[in-house]
């Protein structure tokens, strides 16, 4: 059992790299409760990776998983660029629970293609034991994106610089997820 759990950080960590940027990104922006919304937007984006990834391994691999949340991200950069050129365009203080939860589904094809394998090398405990291993490394990796959002620096640098940062990584986030799901290229 521990192999597993450990299997199960490694595959967490090696698929959620890029997740820490764009979380941390997001966290420099909000306080209080969209932080909150935001942490529950990404729980449950993992959560349906998981659930979409534990089907998978179950034998429904025939679903159109990479099509997913994939156009998400580009839309939500744009509509944050176009924002941020408006003269008198309010700060972003809310992040929506449900645009966290596609931005990190639509982010997820890599950890689907990684989970469904994992899960069907499992037994039915181990698989119950990855997905508290998800949750607990879920709740871990928002911790630590907002420690990192936190430093003063990163901070100052998000703010100096949001305008053209936060719309950038969305749609370069959406343009990885449309190559990366074999689409185009």
């Amino acid at each position: 059992m521990i192999a597993s759990v450990l299997t199960s950080v490694a595959a967490y960590i090696s698929t959620n790299i890029d997740d820490i940027f764009v979380l941390m990104i997001l966290l420099t922006q909000v306080s209080g409760r969209a932080k909150g919304k935001l942490a529950a937007g990404h729980f449950l984006g993992v959560g349906l990776i998981t659930a979409i990834s534990l089907l998978g391994a179950l034998g429904l691999q025939n679903l159109p998983l990479k099509y997913a949340g994939l156009l998400v991200p580009i839309f939500l950069g744009i509509r944050a660029w176009r924002e941020a050129e408006e003269e008198n365009a309010p700060d972003r203080k809310n992040v929506g629970l449900l645009s966290m939860a596609m931005i990190t589904l639509g982010n997820g094809a890599d950890n689907i293609g990684v989970y469904i394998p994992l899960f069907t090398g499992f037994s039915g405990a181990q698989r119950i034991g990855a997905v508290f291993v998800f949750g607990i490394m879920t709740g871990a990796w928002m911790l630590l994106a907002n420690t990192l959002a936190e430093f003063p620096k990163v901070k100052a640098f998000v703010n100096r610089y949001k305008r053209i940062a936060i719309p950038l990584v969305l749609i370069a986030l959406g343009i990885y997820i449309v190559f990366d799901s074999g689409l185009i290229g």
